[in-house]
C-alpha cells in the first residue's frame, strides 16, 4: 500500500498498555482518496510478534470495535520468555483490551461539564454519565415547556429516552467494571455530543414556542 503512493496520512493516537505484553492504538490513513480508521494491537508472544488490527472506511469502526476487542479478548498464546534458562510458560488467556478492576470510587456525575464527561474511566461510568445526560435533559425540558403545548410530550420524552438507554444497557452492561482504553476518546466525543445535541434541541424548541 505504501509502495503504490496511495496511502497518506497515517497517524497513530491514543497509544496506551494494554497489558503486561501489549499495546494498542487508535489509527487513521487516506487510501485511494477515502478515509479509513480503526484500531490496531500489538501483542509480544513467544517466538515473535503477534499483530492484530481491524480498520474500516466511512467512520464505521465503531459498529465493529466490541466484536473487534472480543475477537482480541479470546487469543491464547504463551507470552515471550525473557528467561532463558526457563521453559516458556504455558498458554493463557491474553490480557483484556479492557482492563477488569473495579474503579477505585463510586462516579456519581454531579453535572455534565467536559471535565466530568472525560473524568470516566470504566463501561460503567460511561452508563451513569449518558443516565446523568438524559436525566438533566429531561429536567430542562419540563422547566423550558411548563405551561406551553409542549408539556404534554414529557412522558413520551421519558418513555423515548428511557429506551435509549436500555439499549445502551444491551451494549455495555456486562461490562460495567471494565477500564477504557482505546475507546476513551470515542465515547467521551460521544457523550459530548449527545448532550449537546440535547441542549440544542430545548433551544430550538423554545425559539418555536416564543
Amino acid at each position: 500500500m505504501k509502495q503504490d503512493g496511495s496511502l497518506n496520512n497515517l497517524t497513530e493516537k491514543d497509544g496506551q498498555k494494554l497489558g503486561t505484553d501489549a499495546y494498542g492504538w487508535n489509527m487513521s490513513f487516506d487510501y485511494e482518496g477515502s478515509s479509513y480508521n480503526g484500531a490496531m494491537i500489538i501483542v509480544s508472544v513467544d517466538g515473535g510478534i503477534l499483530t492484530l488490527f481491524m480498520i474500516s472506511n466511512n467512520q464505521t469502526f465503531e459498529n465493529y470495535r466490541d466484536a473487534f476487542n472480543a475477537v482480541y479478548q479470546s487469543l491464547k498464546y504463551s507470552p515471550r520468555n525473557t528467561n532463558t534458562s526457563q521453559a516458556a510458560p504455558s498458554p493463557r488467556p491474553a490480557p483484556s483490551t479492557e482492563q477488569s478492576e473495579p474503579a477505585k470510587t463510586t462516579f456519581s456525575p454531579t453535572d455534565t461539564s467536559d471535565a466530568t464527561i472525560e473524568s470516566i474511566s470504566t463501561y460503567g461510568d460511561y452508563l451513569t454519565m449518558t443516565q446523568k445526560i438524559i436525566d438533566e435533559y429531561l429536567v430542562n425540558y419540563e422547566n423550558a415547556f411548563r405551561g406551553t403545548y409542549l408539556e404534554s410530550s414529557l412522558s413520551e420524552q421519558r418513555s423515548e429516552y428511557a429506551a435509549a438507554f436500555d439499549e445502551q444497557k444491551k451494549l455495555y452492561g456486562n461490562m460495567t467494571k471494565q477500564k477504557l482504553s482505546i475507546t476513551k476518546s470515542s465515547l467521551v466525543d460521544y457523550l459530548k455530543t449527545y448532550r449537546d445535541t440535547l441542549n440544542d434541541y430545548i433551544n430550538s424548541m423554545k425559539a418555536l414556542v416564543q
